[in-house]
């Protein structure tokens, strides 16, 4: 009689997985992280799973564990894998108990397929007449994030006379994992300061695309005004 409340457990667990899953999880992952699709998310992002468990059998299930998995590729239910757990209390017959988790995708995480599993009964401390049907997972979607930076480059000249030029060359890159569309990089030439204000903007090029690991070479030169003031500029 026990085992057949558990049973009934686990397949009420199965269908509601199966006919919910996918609209209560868009409409979690919409609220977190702005995306229309509930299986799209980036490194850095929360996830928050939800799963209803309910004693559709005669008798009182015991009280339990539930653990969860994060995997590329493939569901593990193994502990390197092991990310967190949730413990569920004993069930009388027709309660239900709603068990939450966040999750927050590691932000070095390369794009791909992952698997976010959940384990019934993980520790199987409940006798069942079969303890493989206690194993469910949601799928995402991690993507890539671009990642621009430049470390300077050289200019040609640190003193200058007013009306002179300056000429200056960077190199941008992209570190990231995941194509970068193309964009611009400003110049400012501003007195004693660095606020990248409009006002000081002096140029601009164009740059990209770039792909992960890229780099591409920019130049600009820069004649100094004939009014300029003596002192230390940006």
């Amino acid at each position: 009689q026990h085992q057949r409340a558990l049973r009934h457990l686990v397949t009420h667990l199965d269908l509601d997985f199966a006919d919910h899953a996918g609209g209560r999880r868009g409409h979690i992952h919409r609220r977190l992280v702005g995306l229309e699709s509930d299986q799209r998310v980036f490194g850095g992002d929360t996830v928050n799973a939800v799963v209803n468990v309910k004693n559709r059998g005669g008798a009182t299930a015991s009280a339990s564990h539930l653990f969860y998995y994060f995997k590329k590729d493939s569901s593990a239910f193994t502990n390197p894998y092991k990310v967190g757990e949730d413990s569920v209390g004993s069930l009388a017959p027709n309660n239900t108990e709603t068990e939450t988790f966040a999750y927050t995708v590691p932000t070095d995480a390369s794009p791909g397929t992952y698997y976010l599993s959940f384990w019934l009964d993980a520790n199987q401390v409940v006798g069942e007449s079969s303890e493989d049907n206690n194993q469910y997972h949601w799928t995402i979607t991690v993507l890539g994030r671009p990642d621009l930076m430049s470390s300077g480059g050289p200019i040609d000249t640190t003193t200058v006379a007013p009306g002179g030029r300056v000429n200056a060359t960077l190199t941008v890159q992209n570190q990231g994992n995941a194509s970068a569309g193309a964009h611009k990089v400003y110049y400012y030439f501003e007195k004693d300061d660095r606020t990248y204000r409009a006002s000081v903007k002096v140029g601009e090029d164009s740059t990209g695309p770039l792909s992960a690991s890229a780099s591409e070479e920019e130049t600009f030169g820069y004649t100094v005004p004939v009014n300029a003031t003596p002192g230390k500029y940006f």
